[in-house]
């Protein structure tokens, strides 16, 4: 794993010229493989700036590093939001909680018998809906461990190629679209939700006493849930996230590239 410690002296070197007073440098463990050549990656702190410096020592201008400066950023931000996010959404339990939930669904369905037949499908619709919901939660899980396992073994090669940035770049649109369904689909059901409680509240009695705790078990979980009608500005931020999470952009296309490189130390010519 390359560390400042063990850097070249010769790049070491290069790195201090573009340091700022009073300013920190970091590398980022692995070099770049990009188009057939080597790039050191490093941050300075605490500013938000950049380096991008070939093997040789060679600090290109921006116009001729600008893909493999993309591929850099978009690997560590992958790498940052698998883990600062990623690794907390893996670790939920989701999976038992929402196995927990459906079967509370499962024995409202079974006992309900003279359920109308509009919530009825409602009700199948949600238990559907909810084995989706512990499908993401596969997939968040697997795609966190894919990252962490990718990460470790760039580190020990000490080398990122394009396609290590497409894997990663995979697993994080992957974590990230199914948390975003999981939300999507508690707040797509809520109203339904919300018709059942109403009407099982007008069944439940000493007669059908066994509706009694699936029927609490619905309402503890639908508390714990998004609402559109609890939680309207969480709608309004889903609807903004719709527009954009289900985009396949190119990094040279994405709205925050220009951004991003007026942030590099390279010359701009």
């Amino acid at each position: 794993m390359i560390r400042p410690h063990n850097l070249d002296p010769k790049i070491r070197e290069v790195v201090e010229r573009y340091t700022k007073e009073e300013e920190e440098w970091d590398v980022f463990p692995a070099k770049f493989r990009i188009d057939g050549a080597h790039y050191y990656y490093f941050a300075f702190d605490p500013s938000a700036d950049q380096l991008v410096v070939r093997e040789d020592g060679a600090v290109l201008p921006v116009s001729q590093i600008r893909k493999v400066a993309l591929i850099a950023n978009g690997y560590n931000t992958s790498i940052e939001a698998l883990a600062n996010y990623g690794e907390s959404w893996a670790s939920k339990p989701i999976v038992s909680i929402y196995k927990r939930y459906i079967r509370a669904l499962k024995r409202i369905k079974k006992y309900a018998i003279n359920i109308p037949s509009e919530l009825k499908k409602e009700l199948d619709q949600m238990i559907s809906l909810s084995e989706e919901v512990i499908d993401h939660q596969i997939t968040i899980r697997k795609s966190v461990n894919a990252g962490r396992k990718l990460t470790v073994e760039t580190r020990n090669r000490e080398v990122v190629t394009e396609e290590d940035f497409m894997k990663m770049r995979g697993y994080q649109m992957d974590m990230g679209r199914s948390g975003f369904r999981q939300n999507e689909i508690e707040l797509e059901t809520s109203e339904a939700r919300e018709r059942l409680i109403n009407y099982l509240e007008s069944q439940v009695s000493w007669k059908n006493w066994r509706l009694w705790f699936p029927y609490k078990e619905l309402k503890y979980h639908d508390q714990r849930m998004y609402s559109k009608k609890r939680d309207p500005e969480e709608v309004k931020i889903m609807e903004e996230i719709r527009k954009e999470i289900y985009k396949d952009i190119s990094i040279e296309q994405h709205p925050e590239a220009d951004k991003y490189l007026a942030c590099l130390r390279n010359p701009r010519s």
